[in-house]
């Protein structure tokens, strides 16, 4: 169900595009930090690159935690795409393209429906018992 009424995605499917966006900017983040560190040697880049590809890296981690309950990853997916840093950021990069959202919002919506129905037919059980 969208959230907006002039946007068809679900917050879900919104959180997925975030941490796609992220996951990239991890990637990216890295290989310029690499490069002043290793290629440059750069001292005052590589503090700089340093500095932001750390509030990159713990952005996309706090986001992996975030949203793996929600898109039902595996917990030892999700640490290790957090422990494997730029190269766990392109699979989970890869993971969110593929991921087909309506399907994935489908399942959910029913899960919530029979936990729902579950949750009032234990009620009526409870208040109608002697």
């Amino acid at each position: 169900m969208p959230d907006f009424a002039d946007d068809s995605k679900t917050e879900l499917q919104r959180k997925g595009e975030q941490l796609f966006w992220i996951a990239c900017l991890e990637g990216l983040t890295y290989v310029a930090l690499f490069y002043f560190w290793q290629i440059a040697d750069s001292y005052a880049g590589t503090r700089l690159m340093g500095w932001f590809h750390g509030w990159v890296a713990v952005s996309f981690a706090v986001m992996v935690v975030w949203i793996t309950p929600g898109i039902r990853w595996k917990w030892w997916y999700s640490a290790f795409a957090i422990a494997t840093g730029p190269i766990g950021a392109l699979v989970v990069a890869a993971r969110l393209r593929r991921t087909d959202w309506d399907a994935l919002e489908a399942r959910r919506r029913a899960e919530h429906i029979t936990a729902a129905t579950a949750a009032s037919a234990a009620a009526t059980a409870v208040t109608s018992s002697p």
